[in-house]
């Protein structure tokens, strides 16, 4: 059995490539029987939902309805009860194994983990995945990097940023490029 994976999608379902990462990620795991999921909150005010196809073995845990993660100003209190349910859940798919936890696009779902590897040491392992070279990312992982178990850098350049930021965290920084699918036949 391996480690359960938990994404944190607090824009919901919106139209955005952090978004379209998390649903090809985890329709791909799902198969191997590694046991996968999403935290999914509503769609940011003038979005709308994105009709992703899932896999039927992917839990879908839903956050909708909680207010926007981007509004509580740090006061995670709100969430943490349905992040601590999605964990518990998927703890119990993969016993005796860690849950590990990519929170996406916000400081606060950052926080919101960090909150719960607090509460349930040894059951709850966070990894940043640093999706763009923009200054926000660079300051969520280092603000959280005390309670990161690892950092991925989904292009060459993010990853060379994130070792420069972390030099004392240099084994826990990890390359896992990923881009856009080409159909068969289609040349770029």
């Amino acid at each position: 059995m391996q480690a359960p994976l938990l994404i944190s999608l607090p824009h919901g379902f919106n139209a955005s490539g952090v978004t379209a990462w998390a649903v090809r990620l985890v329709n791909a795991l799902a198969p191997s029987g590694r046991p996968v999921g999403l935290i999914v909150h509503d769609e940011p005010a003038g979005q709308v939902a994105v009709e992703f196809r899932l896999d039927p073995r992917v839990e879908v845990f839903d956050a909708r309805g909680l207010p926007p993660l981007d509004s509580c100003e740090g006061d995670l209190s709100t969430f943490r009860s349905a992040y601590r349910l999605a964990a518990g859940v998927m703890a119990a798919r993969a016993p005796g194994l860690p849950v590990v936890c990519f929170p996406s696009l916000l400081g606060d779902a950052y926080g919101v983990f960090a909150a719960l590897s607090r509460e349930m040491p040894g059951l709850v392992r966070v990894v940043a995945v640093h999706h763009s070279d923009i200054p926000y990312n660079d300051a969520v992982c280092a603000h959280y990097a005390p309670m990161l178990s690892a950092f991925v850098g989904v292009s060459e350049r993010i990853t060379t940023r994130l070792h420069g930021m972390l030099p004392t965290r240099g084994t826990d920084v990890y390359g896992i490029p990923y881009g856009v699918e080409v159909p068969a036949g289609v040349h770029p």
